[in-house]
């Protein structure tokens, strides 16, 4: 769907995920391994559609998404939002309900498909 609406408007799709530089080397190694398969398999699939793969070392999540229109200018913004755990939900902020009171441009929240 996504790739539709870039198509009809000529626009570009920027896909960014965030790597925590708090993981170890290792871990970062097999995410960043992980971002590069899951970006070369849309590129194949939605191969006629203008994409760009960014993938952010952070400390903060929250911080990085305060500032994300400063660094990657966007006029709509979509999030996928993550099945947690039980025990997640009372440990672990929803950073697509925080991206919901801090954005002032539209959001689109995609449910996780696992």
């Amino acid at each position: 769907m996504a790739d539709a609406i870039a198509k009809l408007y000529s626009a570009e799709i920027t896909v960014l995920h965030f790597l925590n530089v708090y993981d170890t080397e290792s871990e970062r190694e097999k995410k960043r391994n992980d971002f590069d398969n899951y970006s070369y398999s849309l590129q194949r699939v939605f191969n006629e559609s203008n994409m760009k793969f960014h993938l952010l070392e952070t400390a903060s999540v929250m911080e990085t998404l305060e500032t994300l229109n400063s660094k990657f200018p966007y006029d709509i913004l979509a999030m996928v939002r993550r099945n947690k755990t039980f025990i997640e939900r009372f440990f672990i902020k929803s950073f697509t309900q925080n991206m919901a009171y801090i954005t002032k441009k539209p959001l689109i929240i995609i449910p996780d498909e696992e």
